[in-house]
């Protein structure tokens, strides 16, 4: 008998099995996640920049649930948790119309910070929509990886 030696696999840490298995889906995933992360923290500096008081209680309500929400949904993303596609469109999709109509339509009531009455400059206006895009690129990324792993699923 002869034994033939190999040389040591290397090691990869392999992702959970219900993890989606396109590592393109993942790539995109991961990188809306960058940019969701980046918006989300621009946005929050931003609202710590002009203070709490600046806004009502019930916008600083809203504000915290939506970051609970956002980081959940990073961390995930970060754990690799199968649920996080889901949770990125729920976060996506809701978050982002919700922080446009909170900032960026006029006054409508006390869930409103209306960024056209002019009481901001242009880094609050340049952090509350990148923010918006950010959640709406998020959303679009969980339904895409979604959607590829129902495919890859399927054939």
């Amino acid at each position: 008998m002869t034994e033939t030696l190999r040389a040591p696999a290397t090691w990869r840490p392999s992702p959970p099995a219900t993890w989606p298995k396109d590592g393109k889906a993942t790539r995109i995933f991961d990188y809306a996640t960058i940019l969701f992360a980046a918006g989300f923290m621009f946005h929050n500096v931003d609202h710590l920049r002009r203070g709490v008081n600046a806004v009502t209680h019930e916008v600083l309500i809203e504000g915290t649930l939506l970051s609970i929400l956002s980081i959940t949904a990073i961390g995930l993303v970060i754990a690799r948790h199968r649920l996080a596609p889901m949770f990125a469109m729920v976060v996506g999709f809701i978050g982002a119309p919700g922080v446009a109509a909170v900032h960026l339509l006029p006054t409508w009531s006390a869930f409103s910070d209306s960024f056209p009455s002019g009481h901001v400059d242009n880094i609050s206006w340049a952090a509350a929509i990148s923010e918006v895009v950010a959640l709406f690129l998020f959303g679009c990324a969980g339904l895409y990886v979604r959607r590829r792993d129902r495919a890859l699923l399927a054939s």
